[in-house]
């Protein structure tokens, strides 16, 4: 259907491509995991309406942010959930733009209420006599006014941006319409539509991730100089479910924007190798399948030094990675959590490393550009693993220096020998995320949408003491009325 009909109004969602015997699972799952979040949001929304107790600055905007949640999910699972169980994938233009335009006004909003709960729980903490007189009820009106309307600006310029190309393709290669998908299906030149959507993102996450430590830092600052047991008690129980949420749903989010990224070069990746291998029955092996890479320009005589550069950094790095390798393998005791994890990073810069030093210096050497398509594979393969791989043993040694120190009487009996054997395969596993089928990143991007409002009002009503004894005193009362 590519490059057929211009500016079609019908669209084909590629969706997710389950076997018969998962539709039905897919869809009870996803129908339940709808009616948590329709329930559980709206009864949180309800629950700070009815109770006057609960009509605080930090509640109201939580109200926000289940509306928000709300909002997001009506316009995601209903049309996931018919595209599941039904044959047709077809989408109006009109009602993937209008998904788009709700999916990232979801993403954006949620950041922006964040960002002023972060600056809620500063005034409370940190300014605790003036608290009233700043978060007062103008002040949260403002606020989340200011919130929706930054948000629907941005998203409105972001999806009008979008809708001045012309289009010369119709299938949305996702599992729901965003921006992205929209404007890959242009031919035209879409230079403007990256440059804003990436300063856009960039702003966006920098700013809240800029404001979230902010204020954190401050609110930790004023602990540990304040000698005050409530202080902290207050500190923990409002601060840790604002702060918990945020993590879930930053990381569901990023989870997000790499699935999507690493969505389309998947696709041509599978449709190159799918063409080749046909082709290869008709090609002798004395002809491989060769690519030129473009490389560095560099003149003959410039090629030797880099040569050398690079054949140190390469020595270095595997003397450096081996011997730590080395070190911690034979002397038992460094048989500990972290210096295991450090083995995983030495192995893991063992394989980033020689993965592209060893054909770079070749290409210095040689001045030789072509490179197989298996070999252009391979270290695409492992250049994305160490990436990955990198990331997520550092987050493993992040959690292991934080019970070393959070909870050193309990350290041992935290960070098992399984428990960490269980997070190292887990690093790895991670890191082979980018080599998944499709299926499994369109999941990863759907967790963004469904996942953070589902757990929102659970963790708050667990965490936080007031929602969670009012919402057990009005279960108490509706099941024995007086």
């Amino acid at each position: 259907m590519d490059n057929v009909t211009y500016n079609n109004p019908v669209l084909l969602l590629e969706g997710i491509d389950l076997p018969p015997r998962l539709i039905y699972p897919v869809f009870i799952l996803l129908l339940l995991t709808y009616l948590i979040i329709l329930t559980t949001n709206i009864g949180i929304i309800l629950l700070v309406s009815i109770d006057r107790n609960l009509q605080q600055p930090m509640y109201l905007l939580f109200c926000n942010l289940s509306f928000n949640d709300i909002l997001g999910n009506m316009a995601l699972l209903p049309r996931l959930m018919f595209d599941v169980i039904s044959t047709d994938k077809s989408i109006g233009y009109a009602a993937c733009v209008t998904q788009a335009f709700f999916s990232h006004t979801f993403g954006t909003s949620a950041h922006m209420v964040m960002m002023i709960m972060a600056f809620d729980r500063y005034v409370a903490i940190c300014h605790p006599l003036r608290y009233t007189s700043i978060m007062t009820p103008a002040m949260v009106v403002k606020l989340s006014v200011s919130a929706w309307g930054t948000t629907l600006t941005l998203v409105s310029v972001l999806i009008g941006l979008t809708l001045r190309l012309t289009r010369c393709r119709s299938v949305i290669h996702n599992a729901y319409c965003d921006n992205a998908s929209l404007f890959k299906l242009s031919c035209q030149d879409v230079s403007i539509n990256n440059i804003y959507g990436l300063t856009f993102t960039v702003v966006l996450l920098g700013s809240s991730m800029g404001s979230i430590a902010f204020t954190y830092i401050r609110i930790l600052a004023i602990c540990l100089t304040r000698k005050s047991k409530q202080l902290k008690s207050k500190a923990m129980q409002t601060c840790a479910s604002h702060l918990v949420l945020y993590m879930i749903m930053l990381w569901s989010g990023f989870l997000a924007i790499i699935s999507h990224r690493l969505q389309i070069p998947t696709g041509v990746w599978s449709q190159a190798l799918m063409a080749n291998m046909e082709n290869v029955s008709h090609v002798p092996l004395k002809q491989p399948i060769v690519f030129t890479l473009e490389g560095f320009i560099v003149t003959k005589e410039g090629g030797y030094p880099l040569f050398v550069i690079s054949l140190i950094v390469y020595i270095v790095i595997l003397v450096g990675n081996g011997t730590v390798l080395l070190v911690i393998i034979t002397n038992k005791k460094l048989h500990r959590p972290m210096y295991i994890m450090i083995c995983n990073l030495a192995a893991c810069d063992l394989l980033g490393g020689t993965a592209v030093m060893t054909r770079l210096m070749f290409t210095f050497l040689t001045g030789e550009k072509t490179i197989t398509y298996v070999a252009a594979i391979f270290q695409a393969f492992c250049v994305h693993t160490y990436g990955s791989a990198v990331a997520t043993i550092l987050s493993a040694m992040a959690y292991d220096r934080y019970i070393a120190i959070c909870k050193p009487l309990h350290y041992h009996t935290i960070l098992t020998t399984e428990r960490l054997v269980a997070l190292c395969l887990l690093a790895w596993f991670i890191a082979r995320f980018k080599d998944v089928s499709p299926n499994a990143k369109k999941f990863c991007t759907i967790l963004f949408i469904i996942v953070p409002p589902a757990i929102n009002p659970i963790i708050y009503g667990i965490i936080t003491k007031e929602i969670r004894t009012n919402v057990i005193r009005l279960f108490k009362s509706t099941v024995s009325p007086k």
